[in-house]
């Protein structure tokens, strides 16, 4: 069986006992600490203490664990899981679907100017997510670039956004506020020049593998990503492509020169397809899974 994240995992742990039926977990992440982290759930909450429990009966029978970051790949080995039942796979992108194409029209049709600076945030408000805080670092890129314009894809009612906007300081025609098909979502993401991803912070964000990142990276943005997000924070830091901050720091003005800075090379985008290729590959997974299927077949 395969079972994609640790919930669908304590399925597979019910079958394998019931069975004795082998199974892999991928996608493999502790999704009840970032739940209690996030304050989505409480300590003495039934599901968090089920969640958990289900977690440590996988570490212990699964056949193998493809945790999405190297750092949760390090805590499960602390924790005795065995490193040869560990592959570390990252949430692999479509590079066929986001591809950086058309930037020009896309701007056009929103009447965009095409030398105005464009930031883009793609995802939810709240839980995992900063809320209030994320539109006080939009309208701190308000300040820092010239003619800048917002963009905003979410699934929260566009009046919600638009009253924060306008109290983040934002003038109606500043931003686009959208709630998009997943298949339009490389547009937008094409007619930008960087993202922000913003995660609120806790010891467990360290084993996270955004997905969003990925696929900022695959449509050429370099990412304004809050500090101590799984493997991706490191791999920014270390590779100068976008930018690393906290809110607790009071470093997001300095985190946005350093953008500023990155979007004067000529070769910004190809930096960031470059982290795609190596980070991101659906050849990864590939790679993962012909180990797998040698192992459990020959």
């Amino acid at each position: 069986m395969i079972c994609r994240t640790s919930l669908a995992g304590a399925i597979g742990y019910l079958v394998h006992r019931a069975t004795g039926i082998k199974y892999i977990v991928e996608s493999y992440e502790p999704h009840a600490l970032y739940m209690l982290e996030s304050k989505v759930w409480k300590k003495w909450d039934p599901r968090y203490w089920l969640e958990r429990a289900f977690q440590a009966l996988q570490n212990k029978t699964a056949t193998f664990l493809l945790p999405v970051s190297s750092h949760y790949a390090s805590f499960l080995e602390e924790q005795g899981v065995s490193k040869s039942k560990i592959m570390v796979v990252p949430c692999v992108v479509d590079h066929n679907l986001f591809v950086r194409k058309h930037t020009q029209e896309g701007r056009n049709a929103l009447n965009i100017s095409q030398d105005a600076t464009v930031g883009i945030y793609v995802g939810k408000f709240d839980g995992l997510y900063y809320d209030r805080e994320a539109f006080e670092i939009f309208a701190l890129a308000r300040k820092i670039f010239p003619k800048f314009k917002m963009i905003v894809l979410t699934p929260h009612p566009s009046e919600e956004i638009t009253l924060k906007m306008t109290r983040a300081g934002f003038d109606e025609d500043e931003y686009i506020v959208k709630n998009v098909p997943y298949r339009d979502v490389p547009r937008y993401l094409s007619m930008s020049d960087f993202a922000f991803a913003t995660y609120k912070p806790s010891p467990s964000k360290r084993f996270l593998s955004p997905i969003k990142v990925g696929e900022y990276w695959s449509c050429g943005l370099p990412v304004m990503l809050t500090k101590g997000v799984g493997d991706d924070a490191d791999i920014i830091h270390a590779s100068g492509c976008g930018s690393i901050f906290s809110f607790e720091d009071k470093d997001g003005a300095a985190g946005l020169h350093q953008i500023a800075m990155q979007l004067s090379d000529s070769n910004v985008r190809e930096k960031q397809f470059a982290l795609a290729r190596q980070y991101r590959n659906v050849m990864l997974l590939e790679k993962a899974y012909h180990r797998i299927i040698h192992e459990f077949i020959g």
